[in-house]
């Protein structure tokens, strides 16, 4: 058995104006999702640790772009106890931690998505 590849200039001209081009709309849906994802997932863990004291507290979970590659998620202290210092504490009660543990779940699985979608730049599907 014999394998030829043949590769020419003009491909990898023409492979690297279309990453150039499209790789910060297609990471920012990366990153949209995942934000989205991790601030369900910690609004979830909120429910749990806040307890009857802090049924509002989950609720004021939000997720919003700053711009299309960075957003940012948590508790808005605009909503009903969501300036309330569950997450870091206070001299009331220990810090909850629940953004930190949503992130620790999300984390591996936005590395995933980011290379998944890194690799298809590079070597799309036929």
């Amino acid at each position: 058995m014999r394998i030829q590849i043949i590769n020419h200039l003009d491909d990898l001209a023409a492979d690297t104006r279309t990453v150039a081009t499209t790789t910060k709309a297609r990471m920012a849906t990366v990153v949209r999702k995942n934000a989205v994802e991790a601030n369900r997932t910690t609004a979830r863990i909120a429910r749990v640790s806040s307890g009857s004291h802090g049924k509002l507290y989950p609720r004021s979970f939000s997720a919003e772009a700053i711009t299309p590659l960075w957003w940012e998620y948590g508790p808005d202290a605009d909503m009903p106890q969501g300036g309330m210092s569950f997450n870091s504490g206070s001299r009331n009660q220990p810090p909850h931690l629940d953004i930190e543990k949503g992130l620790d779940i999300q984390r591996p699985k936005f590395y995933r998505d980011i290379s998944e979608e890194a690799d298809d730049l590079f070597w799309p599907e036929s």
